[in-house]
């Protein structure tokens, strides 16, 4: 039963590419939008929803200048995001994009949309996306008592695990949240007893550690969680091992976005950070949800799990040029 809801739950993740011929006028989502861009399709996501909240006219019409400025001076290039391809098969299918099938979108892939100061100052945008239990994972000891989010690297038995555990521990944490969210364990919002976590962690340490000690690799991580799904779900899922030298910041962040709004954890390996700042050098995290400036994804703010913790900081703080030239992501297509 585990095994078969997890294969169809996982098939309805997978994405169709529908190049559709731009024919909304309306200033709302226009088929073929998904084509473009991951920065612009958050940008016309977030001018949809602006426009389906805008009330006076004046408002709408300075919202479909905006989109129109967009699409003329923007490429089509990227992959689509999993709610710009439903709000595309939306459009064709109705000619038009209604307010409740928005809502149903944003509600489906956990989108949330903030604004300050008017609704026309789009810098003031903020959408919001992350998994269906944003803590990742609330571990708790045997009263009860809530103990880490995720695995904490100092609950591990030596030195040399606590100063290793990063790798292992996030590929735990992504392998524990999909057994708790087909059905394996109970739900993804329950607690989960820390000795179950760490039984499964100690049951996969030293094949994890068999591939490279003392730092993971993208590849090694790749294979290993693979491994590990087949062991605990009976099934090995595809994926995708992005090394960031190749994708720019946007590119990179758009990946994340994706997976999170597919409710699939993403694995990202750093290997430089600045000083002072709550993750150390060749260390793995956890990422659980992004707040997104559509119009500046410099300023957008990563959330994500470590040493037991959630931290949140700024894209451009956390990793700088690091982002696009030294690091990895591994997620779930």
């Amino acid at each position: 039963m585990c095994r078969r809801r997890l294969i169809n739950l996982i098939l309805l993740n997978r994405r169709w590419n529908n190049p559709i011929k731009l024919t909304d006028p309306s200033g709302r989502w226009a088929s073929g939008d998904s084509q473009y861009s991951y920065e612009t399709q958050l940008q016309l996501l977030a001018l949809t929803i602006a426009y389906d909240r805008a009330v006076l006219d004046t408002t709408k019409d300075i919202i479909r200048e905006k989109e129109k400025s967009i699409r003329a001076s923007s490429a089509k290039k990227d992959t689509p995001l999993p709610i710009s391809e439903r709000l595309d098969n939306l459009t064709k299918y109705y000619g038009k994009l209604f307010s409740s099938d928005l809502k149903t979108a944003l509600d489906m892939y956990r989108v949330t949309f903030t604004f300050s100061g008017s609704i026309t100052n789009f810098t003031s945008y903020r959408l919001h996306v992350g998994l269906s239990n944003e803590n990742l994972l609330n571990i708790v000891d045997g009263s009860g008592n809530h103990v880490s989010y995720g695995g904490n690297q100092m609950d591990l038995g030596s030195n040399y695990q606590i100063n290793t555990g990063c790798g292992p521990i996030s590929v735990i944490n992504i392998v524990y949240y999909y057994y708790m969210r087909f059905g394996c364990g109970t739900t993804t919002s329950d607690p989960v007893k820390r000795d179950d976590y760490y039984d499964m962690f100690y049951r996969h340490f030293d094949k994890i550690f068999g591939y490279s000690t003392p730092i993971l690799t993208a590849t090694a991580y790749e294979n290993i969680i693979r491994e590990v799904f087949k062991e605990e779900l009976g099934y090995k899922p595809a994926i995708t091992n992005t090394s960031t030298h190749s994708k720019s910041a946007r590119q990179a962040l758009g990946m994340v976005i994706g997976s999170l709004m597919s409710d699939n954890p993403v694995a990202l390996q750093n290997w430089y950070t600045p000083e002072n700042n709550p993750v150390t050098p060749y260390h793995w995290v956890t990422i659980t949800s992004v707040d997104i400036n559509p119009f500046d994804f410099t300023n957008s703010i990563v959330n994500f799990a470590s040493w037991g913790s959630i931290y949140s900081g700024n894209r451009g703080y956390i990793w700088s040029n690091a982002w696009v030239n030294k690091a990895s992501i591994v997620f779930l297509t």
